[in-house]
Parts: C-alpha cells; structure tokens; sequence
C-alpha cells in the first residue's frame, strides 16, 4: 500500500516567450558610490564583482567573491591615497588556475580624463589576499589568460609605443614583445598553447587593423593586415581565439567610404598563419551610428552583435569559420550598448543582455543552430540603470551586473522557480507536483522532467502546459530507500534548467495495531506494523520485542517485504491464571512504536451431567468445558451440590494444564420419589449449572 505524503510542488515560473510579469530577481548585491563595475565568473560558478569608488582622500577599488546563493565569500577594499580629481578607471578582469588579476588606470578628471598610471593587481582567489602589484606610468590594458601564463597590453601615451608583456602564473616576466606604435590600445587574445594574438589600430592610411602573433617561447611570429573592402578606419574592440577552428575572431567599427555613420564588422584569420580569411559587415546601416557589442565563440564559427543607436535595433549574427553569415536575428525595442552583453545558456543557446524601456533590461534567448527566437524576458532594475554583463550556469541561474544611479549591482536572475515545500520526504510517496505559470500559456509549452535518480524518485519525461493554461501536474513517485538519498528534480524548457533538491529518508515504524486487542491466553493475536512509507528494495527490518514473553511472544524481527508499508505478524499467547495485559514494542533505528493488549485467563463456559437422569445410587459424569486452556498448575473449579444429601460433588475440580474441558464422577444416593438436584460450578464470578434428575 503506498501512502500519499502531500509534498504540494509550487513551480512559480517566469516563462521565455510566454511571460514578463512575474520578478525572477533572487537576490541583489549593492555597492554604494560605485561605478565602471566589472564581473567575472570561474569554473565552478563563484563570482568576482570588481567597482570603483570615488574618495575625496584618494582612490578606492571594491573587491568582492560571491558563491552563486549570493553568499560573501571574502571582500578586499584597496584604497590609494590621492585627491578627488584622480580617481580609478578599471579596465580588465581575468582569472588564473589561483588568481584574480586586474589592470586599473589612474586618470585625471574623475577618472574620465588623463592617464597619471596605471597598476597590475593580482588577489588570492581563495582567500582575497592580495598576491602581486606592480605600478607604471604607463597605460596598461586588457588580460588574457592562457595555459599557465597570462599576457596584456602596456602603452606609451607618449611615444605611441606598445608591448605584450607575458607572465607566468607566479607573476614571473617571461617575455616583453613590442607591437610597434598604434595609434590606440589594442586588444588581446591567448589560447591554451599560450600563443598571443594581440589586434591594434592605424598602421596603413586607411587604418586597418593589425593582427599580430606571439608568445613567450617564440616571440613574434608575425603581422597581418585585416581589412574590410569598402571601409576606413578598421578599430577592433574585441578578439576572441578558438583552437578548435583554428581562427581568429575579431568585432571591429569601420566607415563606409560616402558615409559619414561607423559599421560594425567581423574580421576572420587563421590562428596559425594570420592570413585573413573573411572581412565584412555584422550590420550596416545609414540610418545612425552602429555601435560595438559582443562577440562570442559557437562550435564551427562565432556569434557577434552589434546596435544601432537610433533605431533601438541590436543584431546577433552568428559566422561559420569562413566568415559566411550562417543566421541573422534582430532584437527590437531595445537600446543598444558599447558593453559585453553575450552568454550562453544550460543548453547552448545565446543569451543577449539589452537595456528596455527604463526600468526594464531585458534578456533575450536566441536559438545557437538555428538562430529562431527562443523569447524573452523582460524585468525592472531601477531607473537609469545600465547593463553590461550577462552569465548564465548549468542549472539555469543567469548573473547580470548593471551599473546606475551612483552604485553598481549584481543580480542573480532566475526566469522560473521550482519550489518543494517539504524538501524531506519519505520514500513510498505517491505526489501530485504542479507546474504554475505566472500567466496563459502563449502556446502549448512541453516541460521536461528529470530525476536524478529514478529508482528513488520517478517521474514522467515531460509534462506540457497547454495553449490558454496557467498550470500542468505530472506525477512524482518517491520510493523506498534504505538511507538518506538526495536526489534532484529538473524542470527545463525551452533552454531553461531549474532545480531543487529533496532528500528522501528510510521509511519508520509507524503504528503497531494489535487485532483482535483481547485474547485468551493460548491463543494466538496478529501485530499488524505500519510504516510511514514503503520498505525499499530486499525489505525493512523491523526489531520487535513484548513486555512480558512469558504471557505473549513475538519474533525477535519481522521484514516488511520490499514496496510494502505494513506487515502483519503473528504474537504467540500462553495460558494464564488471571487476566495479563502486555505491551508489543516495534523499532526502526531510533524510532519506536507500542500497542498494548490483553491476554485473558480461561473462563467457565459450560456445564453438563450424563445422562441427565439416573437411579439413585448410580454415578454420572459432570462435564466442565473452559473457552481456553488451563494454565501451567490447572485451572480450578468450585463445585457444589443443591441436594449434597443426594448428588455428591468435590469442593472443587481442576482442569488439567493444557487442557479445555475436565469430566468429574457424580454419584447418588438412593431416594424414594424422583429428585431434581442442580449442580453448581463457579470460577472468577462466573456461575454455570446443571440439573440432573434422580429416580427411586
């Protein structure tokens, strides 16, 4: 028998492409009077969330590590002294296999206006302690990360010159390479075999972009020019590397020779030899000024974005390797941002943080293959708020980092919820769980279902919510376990995953039921044993024990059979003289249950004289009949005659131990006119009798 432990799942969802009403913020992370924040995320989801503060006696940076619930891991304050006017303009975060580096520059103007220098920091990422520093007068720019080692930009705002300086991962220089003199600071790349590929600007007349390659063991291996056909002034804001095409990436702006508006651009070339394979256009338009976004690596190419600022248009257009445009998806009514706004979710799917109507951001999900719209969600942050960062995990949380208003936030966002208000449940559940929607359903919505141990906690592999509904339940089985098993349900649609965990627990003695409640002692009872749940697979011990074994006896243990909550067991009674009650005890583990019964003694139930008439001087036989058997001794019985002058009977007569029933001799005396003489027996209150008629 399974019993139904009403666990009432409440799945409060924010769907993609249904629904934009319900608040899918988890928790929010404030830092007063900050700005330029930046956020990084590690392997194992902790989040780096680095601000700038202004300080009218110096210069501060806000250093914070997050677990992905949002819980402080540790927090550095690094405080420079200084004057109000020369503040920190942060520029990188990257992370090494045991560090948090970051550059930060010193200018001028509230940190708006002239270089005054720069600093390289570097904090323990375990502890937050700080593990390096070095200062220069130099503008320092972008980290890349490779296999061990990291590299970035160092420039002379003076001369124009600019080097790549390579460390090993225990700050050590292995190598200073120069770029030659751009007329910018560029942007840098490594891959996991350490190799460098750094893209500057203003080289030839018409601007290009300059490709070079390095690395610490060979130097510079070689430059390459990357120009679009049809545009000037080539500026590349981000590079990305990816091995396993062999390719570099790089999101650049350029102008349209005739046209006064910058386009946004994608430059492709060969990691190995530099050699550009693909130039072109991400968007193009004559109508406002393109402005750069994102760029992200997909299998077999890239994805890139870009905005247009009068329009409201953002454009995600994914690239194979060649350069040729494999989708092109258009996000309308949105605000375009010169930030990294890009990430990619549980499934794979691009994800595109964009400005909305103040006080909206939104998120938009765009199939990775097929470029389809996935839908969006859409959620207030404040006014004047601006995001810059998007990251998304495995179980579907997404990481937002906004800036605005004098602080900078960071966000946990979790588009739908799976709430389980009795995260401990006894295995042998039969649960109705619900999927609620914050609104109807747009279209038929099929939700998959997963457990993470089935044999535990089962479920059906979708449940669908359809087209005009709010809600669709799908069954939950919970099984027996033999101990504490934690298994994880998942909910996902759609590119979302959202999980909880429930732990399941060995199901306990219950109640013990004795039936029927009184016995006569010899007799035999059944101990019927319930369980809160279901015993799990080759069955449930249960260890049974009675208060008084010389009245009742059960099995020292009994095991309710796998699938099963109750057991009945059978408890053995011996005679007694008087009237016993006793008490069965059943264990589980600590938990323990009892039931208590009466074993009763024998009681007289009848008597009868044969034959029933007789001469006087004759001997019959008194029968005397018990409803159980005599206890060990015999169970005696007082008798007594009506006429003691004409039927003679003993005082009293036992019934021999083990034994129901007793005949006792009735002999007569004679008499001279019929006789009717009435025998009496009694034991415990309880009196019987029996005529026997006596003739002359």
């Amino acid at each position: 028998m399974r019993r139904s432990l009403r666990l009432g799942f409440l799945l409060l969802l924010t769907l993609f492409g249904a629904l934009a009403s319900a608040q899918p913020i988890i928790w929010t992370h404030t830092t007063p009077s900050s700005s330029n924040a930046r956020l990084i995320r590690d392997s194992s989801g902790n989040l780096y969330f680095v601000t700038r503060t202004g300080s009218l006696t110096g210069r501060q940076l806000k250093l914070t590590k997050y677990n992905p619930l949002g819980t402080v891991l540790w927090a550095q304050t690094l405080e420079f002294a200084g004057t109000l006017d020369v503040q920190f303009a942060l520029q990188s975060l990257a992370l090494t296999s045991t560090s948090l580096l970051t550059t930060v520059q010193e200018r001028d103007g509230g940190g708006g206006g002239n270089l005054v220098r720069s600093r390289l920091l570097a904090y323990d990422r375990s502890t937050g302690s700080p593990v390096f520093s070095t200062d220069t007068a130099l503008e320092l720019g972008p980290i890349a990360t490779g296999n061990g080692q990291f590299a970035f930009l160092r420039r002379d705002t003076g001369t124009g010159a600019m080097d790549a300086v390579i460390y090993d991962n225990a700050f050590s220089v292995l190598a200073t390479l120069t770029i030659a003199n751009p007329f910018r600071m560029g942007v840098i790349a490594m891959d996991t075999s350490n190799r460098v590929f750094v893209a500057s600007y203003g080289f030839q007349a018409n601007g290009e972009t300059r490709l070079t390659r390095c690395s610490a063991a060979l130097g510079i291996e070689g430059h390459t020019m990357l120009d679009a056909p049809g545009y000037w002034a080539e500026v590349a804001f981000r590079i990305v590397v990816d091995p396993a095409t062999n390719r570099v990436y790089a999101l650049a702006q350029g102008t349209r020779d005739g046209f006064a508006d910058p386009d946004t651009l994608i430059l492709v070339a060969d990691a190995t030899t530099g050699i550009q394979i693909h130039a072109g256009p991400v968007w193009t338009s004559s109508s406002g000024t393109d402005m750069l976004d994102d760029l992200m690596v997909l299998p077999g190419g890239v994805a890139a974005s870009a905005g247009e600022i009068s329009s409201g248009h953002v454009v995600m257009r994914r690239f194979d390797s060649s350069g040729n445009a494999v989708w092109t998806r258009t996000i309308t009514n949105v605000q375009a941002v010169h930030e990294r706004h890009v990430a990619l979710d549980a499934d794979g799917n691009v994800l595109v943080l964009t400005p909305a109507t103040s006080p909206n951001i939104r998120i938009s999900r765009i199939h990775a293959a097929t470029g389809d719209d996935l839908g969006t969600l859409e959620f207030p942050v404040g006014t004047n708020r601006r995001p810059l960062q998007i990251f998304a995990d495995a179980a579907g949380n997404m990481f937002v980092n906004t800036n605005g208003n004098g602080s900078a936030h960071l966000l946990r966002v979790q588009p739908a919820s799976l709430t389980i208000p009795a995260t401990i449940a006894v295995g042998g559940s039969d649960v109705n769980a619900q999927i609620n929607l914050a609104g109807p359903a747009a279209t038929d919505q099929t939700w998959t279902i997963a457990s993470s141990n089935s044999n535990v906690v089962s479920v059906p592999p979708n449940a669908v919510v359809a087209n005009g509904s709010s809600s669709a339940t799908f069954p939950l089985t919970i099984n027996g376990v033999a101990a504490n098993t934690s298994v994880t349900i998942n909910v996902r649609h759609n590119g979302f995953i959202t999980q909880r965990a429930i732990t399941v627990i060995p199901s306990m003695i219950q109640s013990v039921a004795i039936t029927p409640q009184v016995v006569i002692g010899g007799g035999s009872t059944t101990a019927i044993l319930n369980l809160t749940g279901t015993a799990p697979a080759g069955g449930q011990t249960v260890n049974l024990s009675s208060s008084k074994p010389a009245v009742a006896s059960v099995p020292a243990t009994a095991i309710v059979p796998a699938g099963q909550s109750s057991l009945g067991v059978m408890v053995t009674t011996f005679a007694v003289n008087s009237n016993q009650g006793a008490v069965i005890t059943a264990t589980t583990g600590a938990v323990s249950k009892t039931a208590f019964f009466a074993v009763n003694a024998p009681s007289l139930t009848s008597i009868s004289v044969f034959p029933p008439t007789m001469q006087g001087g004759q001997t019959g036989t008194l029968t005397l009949n018990i409803n159980g058997i005599a206890p060990t001794g015999g169970f005696s019985i007082v008798l007594f005659s009506g006429a003691p002058g004409i039927v003679f009977t003993p005082a009293a007569a036992p019934i021999l131990a083990g034994q129901v029933t007793r005949n006792v001799d009735l002999p007569t005396a004679p008499v001279t006119s019929s006789t009717n003489v009435l025998i009496f027996a009694t034991r415990s209150g309880i009196y019987k009798t029996a005529t026997v008629t006596v003739t002359p």
